[in-house]
């Protein structure tokens, strides 16, 4: 096992004084979040990550692209803002089931930035530290909004289905 140390010299009367301190335990805990954010970095899916009062605390690429917004124009903002007509209540009763331990997976309808409807199919579900207490809520989702269009239309794709068959050759 690699070890890690940090060397710190400071002048003396005498001279310099040189003192070591093992913070290999330091090292791996970085290198695991550098680790965990490389697999954020690289998920397709939108993750939106909002503390227990509603305030957005996370959002990554593919919720910017999704919805408009970048993340520094919604840090500490509540996640209504995606809402249809941003609606505060319905937000906080979603918010409050998720609180109770109640999962939610679905299609959903959101707002763009622009005002536009945005379709997702969206898991949602309570995130806890590591003493298994609830610190927020974290709702990953995939954009399905041209689906939607295409089914409204009644567009079919070039193999004949509607678009909500997926085909599994194994």
């Amino acid at each position: 096992e690699r070890l890690s140390y940090e060397i710190s010299a400071y002048p003396t009367k005498d001279g310099i004084s040189v003192f070591g301190r093992d913070v290999t335990w330091r090292k791996k805990a970085y290198d695991q979040l550098v680790y965990q954010s490389n697999i954020l970095k690289n998920v397709l899916n939108s993750v939106i990550v909002t503390d227990l009062d509603g305030r957005i605390t996370y959002w990554n690429h593919i919720a910017t692209r999704t919805f408009g917004y970048e993340f520094t124009e919604l840090r500490e903002t509540s996640g209504a803002i995606i809402y249809p007509d941003r609606d505060e209540a319905r937000f906080r009763d979603d918010l409050e089931r998720v609180r109770r331990g109640t999962d939610w997976t679905g299609e959903w309808e959101g707002r763009h930035k622009d005002g536009r409807p945005v379709w997702v199919d969206l898991k949602r579900t309570l995130m806890r530290n590591s003493d298994g207490d609830p610190i927020g809520v974290v709702s990953v989702s995939v954009d399905i909004t041209e689906r939607k269009r295409t089914e409204a239309n009644g567009e079919h794709n070039r193999d004949g289905t509607d678009g909500n068959h997926s085909w599994n050759h194994g």
